[in-house]
């Protein structure tokens, strides 16, 4: 009976506790096939604030817009972890969250050796990661800085980066 009891008392109220209407503080979860996510399914919700950008220029779009109309849209966003620095490699999505102060957005956060989805070469997610950041001028963790818009806005922003950092990218 005491073995009984123990095992009951991981999986909901006990008979005292249902005619009392008391919980049962060990209970495990109420609903274990709705609240699991054996297949890592559900994204993970960040603030677009603690991410930073791969690119240092965006081309012109409505996102804003559209996201304040009809909130989130498309997939999470693609994030790499840099030596403890999130950085994103949805930069329009971003720049419309973080423009709309919203509070948070939906993560797929990637692992650097996976295979990279659009290479036909067997392309990394590092190595998509690190040509756009070397293509816009940026150290490997990205920039914090919201990405300006329009593709000679983004050259001038470029050669900036490049010098910030010594000509060196």
């Amino acid at each position: 009976f005491e073995r009984r009891e123990s095992i009951f008392r991981l999986i909901g109220l006990s008979p005292v506790d249902w005619l009392t209407g008391g919980y049962n503080l060990y209970q495990y979860v109420r609903n274990p096939i709705r609240w699991a996510d054996p297949l890592g399914l559900s994204p993970i919700m960040l603030d677009p604030n603690t991410l930073n950008y791969s690119q240092s220029w965006i081309s012109p779009n409505n996102y804003a817009d559209v996201m304040a109309k009809k909130g989130w849209i498309g997939d999470p966003l693609n994030v790499i972890n840099r030596n403890g620095n999130l950085v994103s490699f949805d930069n329009r999505r971003l720049d419309a969250s973080q423009a709309l102060a919203m509070k948070e957005v939906p993560v797929n956060m990637v692992e650097g050796f996976d295979p990279y989805p659009a290479s036909t070469t067997g392309k990394t997610w590092n190595d998509a990661f690190d040509e756009r950041l070397k293509r816009n001028g940026l150290s490997e963790i990205g920039t914090s800085e919201r990405p300006v818009v329009g593709k000679a806005a983004g050259a001038d922003q470029i050669a900036k980066n490049r010098g910030k950092m010594g000509g060196c990218y």
